[in-house]
């Protein structure tokens, strides 16, 4: 019975991580971004003092910026480190701290954080799960034997991975351990106000509605648009997107950008480099969208009838645009 529980998981870790290979890079940042977004939900997160996170590998959803972001949420993060067979756990200070380990993840430096108890919150990795939560791991049951502590005991689990890792049931064994949930790799991080991560906190601009029997106005005084401070050099719009297109797919390196969507509705990913991408779903005339410099986007999901409006600062400058996301990384992380 074991061996054929083992030649299951292997078949199912095979198949798993092929498509996860399979994956588009855009679905994979928008994915994890979303499985990010997902955390931030978490009622278990609104109470964690302390969060335990994990450093991917190339195969895994990205939580790199992860560490950095939560602790700007006043949150306190401990990452593992496999030491032998077993993992212990120390704090995260900043990514400059951290080396690569065993298996080549990236670990914090420093002694072992040792109070168990005060974790509140763990993110599990996996190479898959079900909707039961039960844990397909990578075979070296490292995971399996350190949340299985009593000290953990307490402590909210949530599964990480991407919608593809998802299925129908995991084969299990008696020493598989089973998270509480999963973060959803579907969320559309910022459909509200409300729920706008402080990152990004400013970028959506609501604006005043004139309204009477005659009908709506909206008015847009351009020196008082914050992103843009001066004249606007340029207007252009777009419509007529097929179903299934997209737009953008660049950083502007100096040009401000407030996007408004007059007609219809479209969503808009924005990434700055430092923190897990959010997406806006504009659908109301009556709101503008701040795009700074330096911010890669990308607009999605165009209703049939949506009219998109484009106030900018600059005029058309070819040189000016990042138009591959690596190259965007790049240039953030140099500081340019």
């Amino acid at each position: 019975m074991a061996s054929t529980l083992s030649s299951q998981k292997q078949a199912l870790r095979s198949r798993l991580k092929q498509a996860v290979a399979a994956l588009p890079p855009v679905q994979r940042r928008r994915e994890a971004a979303a499985l990010f977004y997902s955390l931030l939900r978490c009622e278990a997160f609104a109470r964690a003092r302390t969060v335990m996170l994990y450093a991917s590998l190339p195969d895994e959803a990205d939580t790199h910026s992860w560490p950095a972001s939560l602790q700007e949420l006043g949150k306190r993060v401990v990452l593992p480190v496999v030491v032998g067979d077993g993992l212990e756990l120390r704090e995260y200070v900043d990514d400059a701290s951290l080396r690569p380990g065993a298996y080549h993840i990236l670990e914090p430096q420093g002694p072992a954080f040792t109070d168990l108890s005060a974790v509140d919150l763990v993110v599990v990795p996996g190479v898959g799960f079900d909707a039961a939560g039960h844990r397909l791991g990578r075979g070296r049951g490292y995971y399996d034997r350190f949340l299985s502590q009593p000290a953990l005991s307490h402590a909210y689990k949530v599964g990480c991975a991407f919608s593809c890792q998802v299925v129908a049931e995991v084969p299990v064994e008696p020493h598989d351990f089973a998270v509480h949930a999963l973060l959803d790799p579907h969320l559309v991080p910022a459909e509200e106000p409300a729920s706008l991560p402080p990152f990004y906190a400013g970028l959506l601009l609501p604006l005043p509605v004139h309204a009477d029997a005659r009908g709506s106005l909206v008015a847009v005084a351009t020196q008082a648009v914050p992103p843009v401070g001066h004249a606007v050099d340029r207007v252009f719009w777009i419509t007529g997107v097929p179903h299934g297109q997209s737009r953008g797919f660049h950083a502007h390196r100096s040009c401000h950008e407030v996007l408004f969507c007059l007609r219809g509705s479209l969503t808009v990913h924005l990434d700055d480099g430092r923190h897990p991408a959010v997406a806006y779903r504009l659908s109301s005339p009556a709101e503008g969208l701040r795009i700074p410099p330096m911010y890669w986007c990308e607009l999605t999901d165009f209703s049939a009838d949506a009219l998109c409006l484009c106030l900018a600062s600059g005029a058309y400058d070819h040189d000016g645009y990042i138009e591959t996301y690596d190259s965007f990384l790049a240039t953030v992380r140099a500081g340019r």
